[in-house]
């Protein structure tokens, strides 16, 4: 004897394509002297990042492959790659950006993870450091 049992079919691909993207998220950096921002703006539109410099201002705020979506008030995303490092370089102290985080398919994950190994090799170890209550964490 036979059973007969109704299934609903969810085709995979569908699913994989709807994945929404991240959140994009503001971060507040002061610029250091020598190593300015920290970090290393690719060509593509929109700008991404390419590579933050360890120890730098950008450090554990922004990551490879951020999208650059707005530099203080203004809006970056169509913006071509001068017009970004103009706003950034011409920021005499702080600089407000909002990214987000994505997939780059311009810098494969294996790529980010051997920047993020080179980084944590680079940083050497790690030192704890004294807060007081004025001071802000990462800046």
């Amino acid at each position: 004897s036979h059973m007969t049992q109704a299934t609903a079919f969810e085709d995979p691909r569908i699913e994989g394509s709807q994945v929404t993207p991240p959140a994009p998220r503001k971060v507040e950096m002061r610029r250091d002297p020598v190593l300015g921002f920290g970090f290393v703006a690719g060509s593509e539109k929109p700008v991404v990042v390419r590579s933050v410099t360890p120890g730098g201002p950008s450090e554990g705020k922004l990551i490879p492959g951020d999208q650059i979506i707005m530099i203080n008030d203004e809006h970056v995303s169509t913006a071509p790659r001068e017009r970004v490092i103009d706003l950034v370089r011409n920021m005499p102290s702080y600089i407000y950006i909002c990214c987000a985080t994505t997939h780059n398919p311009e810098i494969p994950k294996s790529q980010v993870c051997l920047i993020i190994k080179i980084s944590i090799f680079k940083a050497g170890p790690l030192h704890m450091r004294e807060f007081s209550e004025s001071s802000t964490p990462g800046i």
